[in-house]
C-alpha cells in the first residue's frame, strides 16, 4: 500500500495529527504515478483519516470520511467486514458528538451486529459508549440541556459549525458573565410568522463586528466593534447602519462637535454600504466577502464548502485551500459569536493579504 499511507500512520502514532491528515490526503488525492489504489485501499485510508479527524476534534470531516467510505463506491458485498464495522463505530462517535443521538444509535447497532457476526465481543469502552447514547436518548424534555441541544442541532442543520470543544458553552460566552445572558444566539421568538415546528423558527444569531481601521469613540487606543444579535430575515447592511445609528444616539461623547463629529463623519464615509466590505472569516480561515444586501439566513448555505455550484461570496484569499475536501462554512468563535470584519473598500485586499501571509505560517 501507499508509502504516504504508512507515513500517515507513523505521524498518527507520533501524535502529529495535522501531519497525519496531510499524508492521508496526499495518499488519496496525489498517489505516486506508479501506484494505483484500489477501492479497498482507499477505504482503509479514509477510515484512518476519519479516526484522525475524531482525535483532532473535527467531527464534521470525520463523519464525511465515514460516509464516503461506507458508500457503495467503496463498501461492496465482499468488502472486509471488520473494517466496515470499524467505520460504523467511528461514524456513531461522530454523530454522537454532533448531538444526533438516534442516528448514533443506528450506526452503533450496525457496528454491533457485524462485530457479533464475526465472533468478536463488545469491549467495555464500546458498551460504555452505547450506554451514553441510550442516556442521551432518554433525556427528559424538562431537562435544561434539552433546549440547548435542540438549538445546537438547528444551527448545525442549517450549515453552521460549532467546534467540538465549544459545544459545552454554546450558545453562551465561555466567561459565563451575567452581562452576556441576553447576548446569545437563539430562536427569534418575536418572529411574526407562524409555524408548529421550532426548527422552522428563524434564528437570531450573535455577530461580533470589528472595524480595524476605525478607532473606538470612547477608548481611542482600541478599534471599534460591537456584538449584535441579528435575525435571519434581516441583512448585515441594515445591522451595521443600525449599530452606528444607535451609537450616535446613545454615545456619551457629543457627536455634534469636535472629536465626536469627526468620528461620525469618518464612520459614515468609510463604513456605509457603498464604501465598505463585510468580510467573514470561515471555520477554516477563508475570507468571504458578504454583500450588504444578503439576508443573514442566506449566508449559511452560500458559505458552505465543498459545493457543487459557484458561491456569490468571493473568497478574498489568494492561497489555495490546504485540504480542499474539508468541510468549511460559518463557524462560531468559542461557540459564542460569528465574527465579521467591516473594511473600507480601498483597504480590503491589502488587509486580507497581510492576514493571508500570517495564516499560511500557521498552516491554514
Amino acid at each position: 500500500m501507499s508509502n504516504l499511507k504508512q507515513l500517515g500512520n507513523q505521524a498518527f502514532l507520533n501524535g502529529d495529527l495535522k501531519q497525519a491528515l496531510n499524508f492521508y490526503t496526499q495518499a488519496l488525492d496525489c498517489p505516486p504515478p506508479t501506484e494505483t489504489l484500489s477501492a479497498e485501499q482507499k477505504r482503509v485510508i479514509l477510515s484512518n483519516r476519519a479516526q484522525t479527524y475524531l482525535d483532532y476534534t473535527d467531527v464534521y470531516d470525520a463523519l464525511q470520511d465515514c460516509n464516503v467510505a461506507l458508500s457503495p463506491e467503496y463498501t461492496k458485498e465482499d468488502s472486509p467486514r471488520a473494517l466496515t464495522a470499524k467505520l460504523h463505530l467511528r461514524r456513531a462517535k461522530a454523530l454522537f458528538k454532533l448531538l444526533r443521538y438516534a442516528d448514533a444509535r443506528e450506526a452503533f447497532q450496525a457496528f454491533e451486529g457485524i462485530h457479533r457476526d464475526l465472533g468478536y465481543d463488545i469491549r467495555p469502552s464500546e458498551r460504555t459508549f452505547a450506554n451514553d447514547i441510550d442516556r442521551a436518548l432518554r433525556m427528559p424534555l424538562d431537562d435544561p440541556r434539552t433546549d440547548k441541544i435542540g438549538l445546537a442541532r438547528t444551527v448545525i442543520g442549517r450549515g453552521m459549525i460549532i467546534q467540538e470543544r465549544d459545544m459545552s458553552n454554546f450558545p453562551s460566552s465561555p466567561s459565563g458573565g451575567p452581562d452576556d445572558e441576553d447576548m446569545v444566539t437563539g430562536f427569534d421568538m418575536n418572529y411574526p410568522g407562524r409555524t408548529n415546528r421550532m426548527e422552522d423558527v428563524p434564528l437570531s444569531v450573535l455577530f461580533n463586528f470589528r472595524m480595524p481601521f476605525l478607532q473606538d469613540l470612547t477608548s481611542p487606543n482600541q478599534k471599534f466593534g460591537g456584538k449584535i444579535p441579528i435575525p435571519e430575515y434581516a441583512t448585515l447592511g441594515e445591522a451595521i447602519e443600525n449599530m452606528l445609528g444607535s451609537l450616535a444616539i446613545g454615545s456619551p461623547v457629543d457627536l455634534g462637535a469636535g472629536r465626536g463629529r469627526d468620528w461620525l463623519r469618518q464612520a459614515v464615509a468609510y463604513y456605509s454600504n457603498e464604501t465598505s466590505t463585510i468580510v467573514l472569516v470561515t471555520h477554516h480561515g477563508r475570507f468571504s466577502a458578504i454583500p450588504h444586501s444578503m439576508k443573514v439566513g442566506d449566508i449559511w448555505p452560500e458559505a458552505r464548502w465543498p459545493r457543487q455550484t459557484p458561491s456569490p461570496l468571493r473568497d478574498l484569499r489568494k492561497t489555495p485551500r490546504q485540504r480542499p475536501h474539508e468541510i468549511d462554512g460559518v463557524g462560531f468563535c468559542q461557540g459564542y459569536t460569528v465574527d465579521l470584519m467591516v473594511l473600507p473598500n480601498d483597504r480590503v485586499q491589502s488587509f486580507v493579504d497581510d492576514l493571508d501571509s500570517k495564516f499560511r505560517l500557521m498552516g491554514m
